[in-house]
């Protein structure tokens, strides 16, 4: 009778469990799965704007910014903890049009894809940065949609 106690209590105890472990770790590996948030405007072929984002898995990485194909992306907002390099054609490839830091914007760009390197923890890296961020114009929540 004791043993049958025992396990009773035993697999009640797993069902309020694990439950709230497995919702954890699903939260814990989403978080793991990205390192943030690029933001990125472009025009359509009628002119209309269009403001989209990706969130990128991995550093050392290319990714192209869908949507740009026919119309590059003319602003760009890093809101992810990498450097972010931004290229004018598909394939990240040449010279990075700008290097932004974690929090920066650019504007007046024509760019298509993201390469994303980490930064050495305070915010540095060795690569190039052109100082021109123009902070002025930040973007609102309704604008990063």
């Amino acid at each position: 009778m004791r043993l049958r106690t025992t396990a009773t209590v035993l697999l009640a105890s797993l069902a309020l469990v694990l439950p709230s472990a497995g919702q954890s770790m699903a939260g814990d590996r989403h978080d793991r799965d990205s390192l943030g948030e690029l933001y990125y405007r472009y025009a359509d072929e009628e002119g209309d704007v269009h403001s989209r984002s990706i969130e990128p898995a991995d550093n050392d990485t290319c990714y192209q910014l869908p949507g740009t194909r026919n119309h590059p992306a003319f602003k760009v907002v890093n809101d992810t903890e990498s450097l972010a390099l931004v290229f004018g054609d598909r394939n990240c490839g040449g010279e990075p049009q700008e290097v932004l830091e974690p929090g920066d914007e650019a504007r007046n760009l024509n760019v298509r894809s993201v390469y994303f390197k980490p930064t050495d923890g305070h915010g540095h890296h060795g690569g190039r940065h052109d100082g021109d961020d123009d902070r002025g114009d930040h973007w609102d929540g309704d604008d990063r949609y």
